[in-house]
């Protein structure tokens, strides 16, 4: 079964062993590391007291009868696979020789300690307040009482330029009918006195058939 343990760099981990203490074994810690070439970190429970690793310690667990791993500033050095194994001695027999030999039982837990994502921290420690929401109803009655009163003022311009040009008109036309009026009066007088002119002169005119008489 795989565990994830997700950390930060400085931060302390404990990771849980399942294999219980059996009197005469060792629980022993290992951690791979896929990234980098080197030899896997083998902690021992029983060295630890004698040869302690900085930065790792081993403890006890009462609840678990088992030996925790205890990680303190984690780095990225220290990431990677974890799991714990309870080593047995066993005595074998080979051409009548006598060896002792590690018989190591491994738990079913593999725990893979790694870094938390970007997103984590982004969410943890955020770097920006997030934006408020913006209450958009004033910026609605503001349109409203902008643009009402100059609909109003517009109509009001539009009525008095159509009432202009109306009167306008108007005047025009009255004036064109009154000049139209006064043109005709004086061509009606106009002719009037080419007509008398006309008699006139018609008057003064001698008639046929009278002769001058020759004075003796």
């Amino acid at each position: 079964m795989l565990v994830e343990v997700v950390v930060r760099p400085g931060d302390n981990a404990t990771l849980p062993c399942d294999c219980e203490i059996v009197e005469g074994q060792d629980i022993q810690w290992v951690n791979i590391c896929p990234s980098q070439i080197q030899p896997p970190l083998i902690i021992s429970a029983y060295d630890s007291t004698l040869k302690p690793i900085p930065r790792f310690s081993v403890f006890s667990n009462d609840a678990s009868k088992s030996y925790d791993l205890v990680i303190e500033n984690i780095t990225e050095a220290d990431l990677g696979l974890y799991y714990c194994s309870r080593v047995e001695k066993k005595q074998i027999m080979q051409n009548s020789i006598l060896f002792e030999k590690d018989v190591y039982h491994t738990g079913d837990t593999l725990i893979k300690l790694t870094y938390a994502s970007p997103d984590i921290f982004v969410n943890i420690f955020p770097l920006e307040k997030p934006p408020e929401p913006v209450d958009d109803s004033w910026q609605c009655w503001l349109i409203l009482q902008t643009v009402c009163p100059t609909s109003s003022l517009l109509s009001a311009i539009l009525a008095f330029v159509c009432g202009y040009t109306c009167c306008h008109k108007t005047v025009l036309k009255e004036s064109e009918g009154r000049q139209s009026s006064s043109e005709m009066q004086r061509q009606l007088i106009q002719e009037r006195d080419v007509l008398t002119e006309v008699c006139y002169a018609s008057l003064n005119v001698p008639k046929r058939g009278n002769r001058w008489s020759k004075s003796n």
